[in-house]
């Protein structure tokens, strides 16, 4: 049984730790940096805490019963969902744990947010063929070259989950 849970910003430096973990453990197979972990920390740490100043960026943790396995970090307005970021432990990949996020994010996006985006690093395949299977298609690549650009519709992607 998995549970989505809205991390109130008051409680983000809490659970920083332990995303951070993960985020590390999950990227450091994929794009290592070269810096130390408490280089890596203190620049993700400084950027998501200036992110979370926007009132429309959210971060939803994914628990199975009360084990953190998971976040996700998103941006929502009036016309576009943009899927920041999503870790979760590789022991749950396949497990159901993305769809149960996906069905949270289907009753809580409002239905007249037409777009969803999405960055997906280019050595990052996993990442790509899921953002593909939601629908997104490729429109260019990240302002550093480092990532291709997805967009899809978004009603259209939650509506598998509703």
């Amino acid at each position: 049984m998995y549970t989505i849970v809205m991390l109130a910003k008051p409680d983000v430096s809490s659970a920083l730790p332990l995303m951070f973990h993960l985020l590390s453990d999950n990227m450091n197979e994929i794009a290592p940096t070269g810096n130390t972990p408490e280089q890596d920390y203190q620049i993700w740490k400084t950027g998501i805490l200036a992110a979370l100043e926007c009132k429309n960026r959210h971060i939803l943790l994914i628990k199975q019963s009360d084990a953190f396995i998971g976040y996700f970090q998103y941006y929502a307005d009036d016309t576009v969902f943009k899927m920041e970021e999503i870790q979760l432990d590789r022991f749950h990949w396949g497990s159901g744990a993305f769809h149960e996020l996906y069905k949270f994010l289907a009753g809580h996006i409002p239905e007249h947010v037409i777009w969803v985006e999405a960055y997906a690093h280019k050595q990052n395949r996993k990442s790509q063929e899921i953002l593909r299977h939601l629908g997104l298609e490729v429109i260019g690549e990240s302002k550093n070259g480092n990532s291709w650009h997805f967009r899809g519709d978004c009603q259209e992607m939650l509506a598998r989950y509703r």
